[in-house]
């Protein structure tokens, strides 16, 4: 829609140069387009915007609940032996749940285990260290899904826009059939019929 409303927008504002009737529809047409391509590209931003910070917040809950959380476990033991009752307090599922629980399951797990470090007198750095990790993870989390909201919303206002180009669209189609009802095939010019074409499954084209 995006590639054929401009295409026609152009070919509108270069016949319109010298032909009134034409502009006048220009005039008409004009701000259904500027409306969907405001709508279109604050989409497209926030589609960028929410993939961004997705991979962001990936990249980061994998780093903690792998390499991270294995010095972690290491630090642990210079402490206590990962046979001992205090080593599996702050592991009671075992360290393989922190990649195979649910993305929010896993980030309660780091704070969780922030919190127990920050009980123990011997672990305190450590536990700071990982009650930060946790709350970093949870910002990214809730910033991506503030923006996966934003990006959904603007899809369905997207499709919304999308209609209402298609209307403009249909009524500068037959405003123009109405000004070249002498020369009907003259109104072909202001459109690539390749966007109306689709293509067959043994790739030829149909009408």
């Amino acid at each position: 829609m995006y590639q054929l409303s401009t295409d026609h927008l152009s070919k509108l504002r270069l016949k319109s140069a010298t032909d009134p009737a034409i502009q006048d529809i220009l005039i008409f047409f004009e701000p259904f387009y500027l409306t969907f391509l405001e709508q279109y590209e604050r989409s497209i931003d926030d589609r960028r915007a929410y993939r961004a910070k997705t991979a962001e917040f990936k990249e980061l809950l994998r780093e903690v609940t792998g390499p991270l959380l294995r010095r972690w476990a290491a630090e642990i033991q210079m402490s206590y032996d990962r046979k001992s009752r205090q080593y599996k307090s702050f592991f009671p599922q075992g360290r393989t749940i922190f990649s195979r629980a649910k993305l929010d399951d896993r980030i309660q797990l780091v704070k969780t285990l922030g919190r127990s470090l920050l009980a123990d007198p011997q672990l305190l750095n450590l536990g700071t260290t990982v009650a930060a990790y946790g709350l970093q993870l949870e910002g990214l989390r809730n910033e991506q899904q503030g923006l996966e909201y934003c990006y959904n919303n603007n899809a369905a206002l997207l499709e919304q826009q999308r209609e209402e180009l298609s209307l403009g669209l249909f009524a500068a189609f037959a405003r123009l059939k109405f000004h070249y009802y002498r020369d009907i095939d003259r109104v072909v010019d202001f459109y690539e019929l390749k966007y109306f074409r689709s293509i067959s499954a043994v790739g030829q084209e149909e009408d």
